[in-house]
C-alpha cells in the first residue's frame, strides 16, 4: 500500500506540475495578447498624431504659399502701374488715389494695397516712387 500511495502521490505531483506549466503557458499567452493590444493602440495613437501634424502642415504651407503669391502679384501690378504712370496713363488697378496741389509741386498718390506709387511733378522734373504701404 505504501508503494501505491507513493505512486499516487508521484502521479499527483506530476499532474500538479503539468497543470502549473499549462497555467503558466496560458498566462504567458494572455500577457502576449495584452502586450500586442497595447502596442496596436500605441501605433494607432501615433498614426492619428501624424495625420493631425500632416493636416496642420498642409494648411500652414498653403497659407504661406498664398501669402507669397499675393506679395508677388502685388509687386507685379505695382511695376506695371509704375510703367503706365511714367507713360502718363492711368494705372491698371489701384484701391484709392489722393491728389495734393501746391504752388511748387503737384503730388498724386495711388494706393495698391501693399504698395503706394507716388508721382511728384515739379516745374523741373517728374519723380515716380514705389513704396511699401507702411512708409509715408
Amino acid at each position: 500500500m505504501e508503494k501505491n500511495e507513493k505512486i499516487e502521490e508521484l502521479e499527483n505531483d506530476d499532474l500538479r506540475e503539468e497543470l502549473k506549466e499549462e497555467i503558466k503557458e496560458e498566462i504567458q499567452k494572455e500577457n502576449k495578447k495584452a502586450q500586442l493590444k497595447e502596442e496596436r493602440k500605441l501605433e494607432e495613437e501615433i498614426k492619428e498624431r501624424r495625420k493631425k501634424r500632416k493636416i496642420g502642415r498642409i494648411i500652414w504651407n498653403t497659407v504661406i504659399i498664398i501669402f507669397f503669391l499675393v506679395i508677388i502679384f502685388e509687386a507685379a501690378i505695382g511695376i506695371i502701374n509704375m510703367q503706365r504712370i511714367s507713360d502718363d496713363k492711368e494705372p491698371v488697378w489701384y484701391i484709392s488715389s489722393k491728389k495734393n496741389d501746391n504752388d511748387k509741386k503737384k503730388e498724386t498718390s495711388y494706393n495698391l494695397g501693399l504698395y503706394k506709387i507716388i508721382k511728384t511733378e515739379t516745374s523741373k522734373q517728374t519723380k515716380i516712387t514705389l513704396k511699401p504701404f507702411f512708409i509715408k
